[in-house]
């Protein structure tokens, strides 16, 4: 059977894409396009994608353990199982995926017409595995970049599901940073040496709401999302979207509810900031805990004694924002 065949190059991973059919790979090509590579090179990892429908998971894989079980914000049931070297995410019957990481591997399979799955579900825990394999470690925060170039600074806006990362790093890139990601940022070594933060350009869920509060919205090419109320807009289509660049650690901001009032900052120790981020990406770190999660742990420390942290409450006028928050921007740039 013939195959398609898709290369890419992601910040040091090499990565090869083999599937039965155009539309299998056209799911890595949706987030890993700006990545495309002629060739893998050596020392690439595998993706072997194929059609099928997975057995329903009846026990526990043997030499792994459950990690997680529920339904993330916009997607559907998921289970996740680690053990060491090895990886597996089950969609109960849409889709199966099996890491490996000693031999640089995984096994996506998936049933016909259930391809809108695999994007957040499967393809972004694959990649955050693989990723993590060469100093690329994912955190859950939205990441911006202050001006343009390999001598910008990164804005992180961390924070739990449901605070407003989208939105806030939505009306920070409308005012002139650059928007890297809106949930899956990386922090790992850059070419240059040094901390670097980039993000996935994966597209940002937008909610309604969203677009009442920023009308701007409405000019950008969208499409409807899994989930009612929302739809999708693609980081590519946002003024100064450069993926393959990353960015110096700067600033950290903590997002504490909105308030009805008026915006506020606050400043944060860094003991209180490593424990902060740690907390929030406690499970990253875990599903990673062969070697890695060690690794990961010290690039966040890294992260957040590079960088300066606030705690950020976000009032009514989001297009006043920007304003409040140059101050503290244009002493991280110096």
């Amino acid at each position: 059977m013939a195959t398609t065949c898709h290369h890419y190059a992601v910040h040091g991973l090499r990565l090869e894409v083999e599937a039965e059919a155009a539309a299998l790979v056209g799911c890595f090509d949706a987030i890993l396009q700006p990545f495309a590579a002629a060739e893998s090179g050596r020392n690439s990892y595998v993706v072997h994608m194929a059609y099928g429908t997975p057995r329903p998971t009846r026990s526990t894989p043997r030499g792994m353990r459950r990690v997680w079980r529920g339904t993330p914000p916009g997607g559907c049931h998921t289970i996740f199982f680690a053990g060491e070297g090895l990886r597996r995410t089950d969609l109960p019957g849409l889709a199966r995926v099996i890491v490996n990481l000693p031999r640089r591997e995984a096994r996506v399979t998936v049933k016909r017409g259930a391809e809108w799955c695999l994007n957040r579900n499967v393809i972004t825990p694959l990649l955050c595995a693989f990723l993590g394999e060469v100093g690329q470690h994912v955190i859950h925060a939205a990441s911006l970049a202050l001006r343009d170039g390999r001598n910008s600074r990164a804005v992180l806006l961390a924070g739990h599901s449901g605070l407003g990362k989208t939105t806030t790093a939505l009306a920070l890139a409308r005012s002139g940073l650059r928007l890297m990601a809106d949930d899956a940022s990386f922090i790992g070594p850059t070419d240059l040496g040094g901390l670097g933060v980039w993000g996935l350009p994966r597209p940002c869920k937008v909610h309604k709401k969203t677009f009442n509060l920023m009308p701007w919205l409405e000019k950008l090419p969208r499409r409807p999302a899994p989930t009612q109320d929302e739809c999708l807009i693609d980081v590519a289509a946002l003024p100064g979207a450069n993926a393959r660049h990353s960015a110096r650690p700067g600033l950290i901001f903590f997002l504490d509810r909105r308030n009805a009032r008026r915006h506020r900052v606050n400043p944060v120790d860094k003991t209180a900031a490593l424990l902060r981020l740690t907390r929030e990406n406690v499970r990253a770190i875990e599903t990673n805990a062969d070697g890695p999660a060690g690794r990961a742990f010290d690039a966040i420390a890294e992260l957040v004694q590079q960088s300066d942290a606030y705690l950020l409450s976000v009032g009514p006028r989001l297009d006043m924002l920007f304003d409040h928050l140059a101050p503290i921007m244009e002493k991280t740039e110096r």
